[in-house]
């Protein structure tokens, strides 16, 4: 099994777990979709129902869990009765590498709305500390866009329907104006090169 972080998590069978419990946000009270059987459709009508619904079941949920543990059950059995809701904490030891990966698919706007909130969380610790790197996470992959064999065919054949593509072939950086100053000069010249010809070196 590929593993891409070591995780270190506080644990129940041997410590009493907090009365914390996730409670989603009213906007994320969605109704299962109709189309994705792992989706979400349109907000739910009675949030305020439904949050007073999730209260009471986790409260029930940790009184019992302490009644267990006043009758001397063992921790690892009566944390069986917490809902998967309970937080938890853990240690998490990653390589950037790995962490931009993880960052780049759980921060997508298609991810599950929770797991992109802890992404998003986790890449605002990060950033103070690795301000550069960062940076170019941004600018390379998170903010790139990519095309594929097929799409670069079509790009490729609209030009070729024009006079654009002889233009750019022939085209220096200092032909467009800002060009150099947004991207720089090797990036530039890079740029032309994959709109001539839909490959770099």
């Amino acid at each position: 099994r590929h593993r891409t972080a070591n995780l270190n998590e506080y644990s129940g069978r041997y410590s009493v777990m907090s009365n914390e419990y996730y409670l989603p946000e009213a906007d994320y009270l969605q109704k299962q979709s109709s189309t994705n059987n792992q989706g979400r459709g349109e907000v739910h009508s009675s949030t305020g129902l439904l949050h007073f619904e999730f209260n009471r079941i986790y409260d029930n949920a940790h009184i019992a869990y302490e009644n267990l543990l006043e009758e001397d059950i063992a921790r690892e059995l009566a944390r069986t009765v917490l809902p998967v809701a309970n937080y938890t904490e853990c240690i998490w030891k990653i390589d950037l590498h790995n962490f931009f990966h993880f960052v780049k698919l759980r921060s997508d706007n298609h991810a599950q709305r929770e797991i992109k909130d802890y992404s998003d969380a986790m890449y605002e610790l990060v950033k103070p500390n690795f301000p550069l790197c960062c940076e170019a996470f941004e600018d390379y992959v998170q903010g790139a866009t990519t095309f594929s064999k097929q799409e670069m065919g079509v790009i490729k054949e609209l030009l070729s329907y024009t006079d654009t593509k002889a233009a750019l072939a022939g085209m220096s950086v200092k032909d467009i104006g800002g060009l150099e100053n947004q991207l720089g000069k090797r990036e530039s010249k890079e740029f032309l090169e994959k709109l001539s010809t839909g490959e770099s070196e």
